[in-house]
């Protein structure tokens, strides 16, 4: 009999502990914390904090340590408070004794799951009164504390970080004062659970940071290969099962974030027909049910949000360049990019990169693969319609624009032309070999070798079996046409499932190259694996550019390109400054904001 699987809980957040897999550890680090400070819950977007607070939350409830308080938004210190006070009393009167709302243990016993309850003692209207500061609402958060005994008021809050993103900055300074206030009283009886998904700047630069150094923080982050598999198998059930390839694919899709192996897995379940028999879920099922996934209106918008509130148009570079490298980027290659250094920091603190070596991957699931389907070319037009507003305005112009656009054109063209030529832009792929044939091998190379210019073959190693690999690579190629400048060979030990190894050759073309040669030269390259065993060389050849050292070229090319282009960019920086200052008005009856 076919076991039914359980429920995916998609897209909504667990509900209770028998729904949560695995984080008994970081679990086990927010109750035991609860007591004594504030404590944050801080993972990336949608990777299961609300379904962790609702554990936790059930959890400190059941066994009488905590009474919980979820606090809806609000947007001042003073409404934050009024809403903290809200949430006590009206707990208080649901327990107290006498009250028709109280449960049926704590009437007329006085006591109920851990806590002593007392008549009331703060009269109606003085506890409906405004209040107007900190030290009136520490008393009455006192006042009211006092008809319980043992019991601490645990103040939840989802998504701290869009609550203080959206305050004034005065009010949410005042707000992040308040915390470290009450974490300065241990006596009284109120304590925070906060969930981040990103720490906000104004937390970064606030006075005593009481969020980063006075209370508990614990990480939430993806699931690693083995994880995710126990996670999907935990989930589904006998209904569906996977093999290792299918396990391969999907967590090279979802990438071990929970609520997009949710997603796919919520899209395989509503496939199978009934709970007949279990039904093998291919890699080709995998990738089906991820473009259905992708198309889907929540994670379409879940990921929309991301994009919209939460990443920079540079985050949002850094990603995309990560998923379409299958062996990650580094900054090298994001040089172009502004601010990188601190961006791969903040993507990696909220989860969605993961470094290994220089190398930075993508970590967010599913971005791939959403991005190949939202991003089409409505996003060219405007780009498209500046280029043609600018040439048909140089059209109109003197002599000394044609002469000035084709100072800059030529060394732009030139610097295209020989980029081409240099840089790896083909990619070959071996037979896979190793083990039952799971090692797939890949070889990134130049179009054409430049006589004379140092360039590079890239190697990749990629292990999409069940079990751990060893071996090593060599790339060769005659002595008489390229000379290695560096080591054309590297070993790799236990490459673990979905992991990658990068051989990088750098080589130097020996073989000489004329300028109107109808016969180019040509370097053969072989490439030969043993991993486990042999597999079988790949050979291939790159034919000799006609121009040799095309790389001194390309520098030229690039000097006399800024030398023409950093005149009109300080021009076009002063007119646009000049224009802004002259649109600038202030009315003499409007107060400046201090």
């Amino acid at each position: 009999m076919v076991t039914p699987p359980r429920s995916v809980c998609f897209p909504d957040p667990v509900p209770d502990r028998a729904n949560l897999y695995d984080r008994s550890t970081v679990l086990a680090d927010v109750t035991d914390s609860l007591r004594h400070r504030t404590t944050v819950v801080r993972g990336g977007r949608l990777m299961g904090k609300t379904s962790l607070l609702n554990v936790v939350a059930l959890a400190v409830e059941d066994h009488g340590k905590f009474a919980i308080i979820r606090l809806a938004p609000t947007d001042s210190r003073l409404a934050f408070m009024a809403e903290i006070l809200d949430g006590i009393r009206q707990w208080v009167d649901e327990h107290r004794p006498n009250s028709a709302r109280a449960p049926a243990a704590s009437r007329g016993l006085g006591i109920g799951r851990g806590w002593r309850l007392h008549a009331a003692t703060l009269p109606d209207a003085a506890a409906q009164a405004p209040i107007n500061t900190v030290a009136q609402f520490c008393q009455r958060i006192a006042r009211l504390s006092e008809q319980v005994t043992g019991v601490v008021f645990l103040l939840c809050v989802d998504e701290f970080d869009s609550l203080i993103q959206n305050w004034d900055e005065h009010e949410a300074r005042l707000v992040l004062e308040l915390i470290a206030h009450l974490d300065t009283m241990p006596k009284l009886p109120v304590r925070f659970l906060l969930t981040l998904s990103t720490i906000p700047e104004l937390v970064l630069t606030s006075f005593r940071s009481p969020i980063l150094n006075q209370s508990k923080i614990v990480i939430l982050e993806p699931w690693e290969a083995d994880d995710a598999a126990g996670f999907s198998e935990w989930l589904v059930g006998d209904q569906l099962t996977f093999d290792a390839a299918a396990q391969a694919a999907l967590f090279a899709a979802a990438g071990g974030h929970p609520y997009f192996t949710k997603a796919v897995l919520s899209a395989l379940l509503s496939a199978v027909p009934g709970p007949a028999q279990p039904r093998p879920v291919s890699p080709a099922q995998v990738t089906e049910a991820v473009q259905q996934v992708v198309r889907s209106p929540e994670v379409d918008l879940a990921l929309h949000n991301l994009v919209g509130a939460h990443l920079s148009a540079g985050a949002v570079a850094i990603l995309d360049r990560a998923g379409n490298s299958p062996s990650g980027v580094t900054t090298r290659g994001l040089a172009d990019l502004s601010s990188t250094v601190s961006l791969l920091a903040s993507l990696q603190a909220d989860g969605l990169l993961r470094q290994q070596g220089e190398r930075y991957l993508l970590r967010l699931g599913i971005w791939r693969e959403w991005r190949a389907v939202t991003r089409t070319d409505r996003d060219k037009p405007p780009l498209l319609r500046r280029i043609a507003r600018t040439a048909g305005r140089i059209r109109s112009r003197r002599l000394t624009s044609w002469v000035l656009i084709t100072a800059v054109v030529g060394p732009l063209l030139a610097v295209l032309v020989t980029t081409v030529f240099l840089e790896p832009g083909r990619t070959i792929a071996m037979r896979p070999c190793g083990p039952a044939a799971h090692l797939a091998v890949f070889a990134s190379y130049p179009p054409f070798a430049s006589a004379g210019d140092q360039q590079w073959v890239r190697v990749i190693l990629l292990n999409n079996g069940p079990t751990q690999v060893s071996g090593s690579a060599l790339l060769s190629f005659p002595a008489n046409q390229a000379r290695a400048d560096n080591a054309n060979g590297a070993s790799f030990t236990d490459l673990r499932t979905g992991q990658e190894a990068t051989l990088d050759v750098p080589f130097t073309t020996t073989a000489s190259a004329g300028w109107l040669s109808t016969s180019p030269a040509r370097v053969a390259f072989q490439l030969a694996v043993n991993a486990d065993g042999g597999c079988r060389a790949r050979r291939w050849s790159i034919s000799v550019a006609p121009i040799p050292r095309l790389q001194p070229i390309r520098s030229v090319a690039a000097w006399v390109l800024g030398l023409f282009l950093a005149p009109l960019v300080v021009e076009f920086g002063v007119r646009r400054l000049s224009r802004d200052g002259r649109g600038v008005r202030i009315s003499p009856g409007v107060a400046r904001d201090s």
